[in-house]
Formats: C-alpha cells, sequence, structure tokens
C-alpha cells in the first residue's frame, strides 16, 4: 500500500521492510493490472452463489438420509442376528 501512495521511494521501503525492490514493483504492478479482477468478485447475494449454496444444502441432506438408512440397516441386522441366535 505504501507503495502505492508513493510516499516514498521503493528503495526507503526495500529497506523498511526488508524486501527487494523488484519484488516491491512486481507487486505495484500486479495490482494495478489486476485490481479490477480483484474488486469486481461476484457477491456472495448472488443467483450463482444460491445456487452452489442450494446444491450443497441438497447434498448435505442427502447424505444425512442415507446416513440415517444405514444406520438403521445395520442396527436391523445386529437385531436379526441376535433374535435367530
Amino acid at each position: 500500500m505504501e507503495a502505492l501512495q508513493e510516499r516514498d521511494t521503493i528503495e526507503f521501503l526495500s529497506k523498511k521492510h526488508d524486501v527487494h525492490p523488484n519484488q516491491i514493483l512486481r507487486w505495484k504492478k500486479e495490482l494495478s493490472e489486476n485490481s479490477v479482477k480483484l474488486f469486481s468478485r461476484e457477491p456472495v447475494g448472488s443467483d450463482k452463489s444460491e445456487r452452489l449454496i442450494d446444491e450443497l444444502y441438497r447434498q448435505v441432506g442427502q447424505l444425512k438420509v442415507d446416513n440415517e438408512w444405514l444406520k438403521k440397516s445395520c442396527h436391523d441386522s445386529v437385531r436379526s442376528k441376535k433374535v435367530n441366535n
């Protein structure tokens, strides 16, 4: 952020933060080139996000049903073995 503000030289910031000047320049360039992508992410409440959340809840619900069925089947199997013995 300090490099973007340009209050101090890159050399000064490099010494201050113990980072090579080229690294600071690379970060500054990368941020300026990609800032639009960084701040234009799809909001959490968007249709795509909501569809994903709905699908995940559906899968969790299905897994709960499957888990309960397996528990019941296992319990019934153990119970029938006890009755037959």
